[in-house]
């Protein structure tokens, strides 16, 4: 996850734990705290990935 995608609890400051909604298209975001809980949609954590991968000659 990169540091922009980060959230933090609104009422508590701490941050949130990200939880995939296997039956949806969304994660729940919980905080261990104070139990707040929030959806977000998974087009908001786009997952960059890189091709690592070199030709060897």
């Amino acid at each position: 996850m990169k540091r922009s995608d980060l959230k933090f609890c609104p009422t508590c400051r701490n941050l949130l734990d990200k939880i995939e909604d296997i039956s949806a298209s969304k994660f729940i975001l919980n905080c261990r705290t104070c139990d707040y809980i929030e959806e977000a949609e998974k087009k908001d954590y786009k997952v960059e990935t890189r091709d690592f991968t070199r030709q060897i000659r």
